[in-house]
């Protein structure tokens, strides 16, 4: 069917609008960011961070917002290390994230539930086993969150918000993930404390991002 030349001027106009945000989205890489208080959810971002970690960072997580840090330890238990990462490329941070912090692949994975508040938090749980003639391996445990909810399946939650990012621009997932060293008989206690941390974290997540 011919078009009338009197409607070119006009389909051209809504060609340009429809193609705007495809531009300015995937092309320019405008962002997006759900959290009110990105900075005091993630404070000091960086700082005191050798310059080959923060290249490691940004170079295998994609990271922009990235902080790590210790949990003493007390009453016998160990020290937790943890890192809260934040990245507009998912896919980094839900695919082999703990191999991509810790550089090796776990002994075995785990998803556990905890409920917050009535909000159910998937809970990714790794174990290390010690090396022959050592007592001592490592457990790992981490939560994802985008868009202002846990993530339980990451595939799902990127195929689904596609639509809206191209449109309206990308927004960045974060990872809370915690590890500790410990001899084979504190595993319990350990893996408790860590699902605590992670508890508390999602805590902060809803209450600085969302007040």
């Amino acid at each position: 069917m011919l078009l009338s030349r009197r409607f070119i001027p006009q389909l051209a106009a809504l060609a340009v609008l429809a193609l705007l945000p495809v531009l300015l989205h995937s092309y320019l890489g405008h962002r997006r960011d759900e959290c009110a208080d990105p900075f005091r959810l993630v404070p000091s971002s960086n700082v005191g961070a050798k310059a080959e970690r923060d290249a490691y960072m940004k170079a295998h997580l994609s990271a922009f917002q990235w902080r790590e840090g210790k949990v003493k330890g007390g009453d016998g238990a160990p020290t937790l290390d943890y890192s809260i990462v934040r990245s507009y490329e998912a896919k980094k941070l839900y695919y082999l994230i703990e191999r991509r912090l810790l550089k090796v692949e776990p002994d075995e994975e785990k998803r556990v539930s905890a409920s917050v508040d009535g909000v159910t938090l998937p809970i990714r749980t790794l174990r290390f086993d010690p090396k022959p003639g050592s007592r001592t391996g490592r457990l790992a445990a981490y939560l994802l969150v985008y868009d202002g909810e846990p993530v339980d399946d990451p595939y799902r939650i990127q195929l689904l918000s596609a639509p809206s990012n191209l449109v309206l621009g990308a927004l960045p997932m974060t990872a809370f993930f915690v590890i500790a060293t410990l001899e084979v008989d504190e595993a319990e206690r350990v893996r408790a404390r860590q699902i605590e941390w992670l508890e508390q974290s999602w805590r902060n997540y809803r209450s600085i991002c969302f007040p």
